[in-house]
């Protein structure tokens, strides 16, 4: 059983009018280019790509922001101050063994010495590490907890 369909011997009543064709001519884009992108004038195809001068250019970018960040960083006074407490608890840390080989007797008597030496003309930045050691090993003897590095 073949059938076969019978040829079209008349013309259409429609006319069939591409939906790009436009009243304007300067702005229709033959049919060719639409179904090939590829095929676009080189004009159209280089407005959506990085020139090669961006793109070898954008690693730099990321580079030169972060050597700006951390040069930020070095010259900020939070810098600084942080710096400055890391400084204070690495001294504090220090004098913690020599703190714990005191006994109850001694570790009070470094309360009158603190005195003393402030009266002789220390001042509370120099006997400061100290201070903090002995406090920081009273609370461990007294109340068994021992003070954060970041408590200090």
């Amino acid at each position: 059983m073949n059938a076969t369909v019978p040829a079209l011997s008349y013309a259409p009543s429609f006319a069939v009018k591409p939906p790009h064709t436009n009243a304007n001519a300067s702005s229709f884009i033959p049919p060719s280019f639409l179904s090939h992108p590829s095929s676009f004038p080189r004009l159209l195809r280089r407005r959506f790509t990085r020139s090669p001068v961006v793109a070898a250019l954008a690693p730099s970018k990321v580079t030169l922001g972060s050597i700006r960040k951390s040069l930020n960083d070095f010259m900020s006074l939070n810098y600084w101050v942080v710096r400055d407490y890391y400084r204070l608890v690495s001294s504090v840390n220090s004098f913690e063994p020599h703190i714990q080989k005191l006994s109850d007797d001694q570790l009070t008597a470094k309360t009158e010495e603190f005195r003393r030496r402030l009266g002789r003309g220390e001042t509370l930045s120099d006997i400061q590490a100290e201070a903090f050691a002995v406090v920081r090993e009273a609370a461990r003897r007294k109340l068994g907890m021992r003070h954060f590095d970041v408590q200090a």
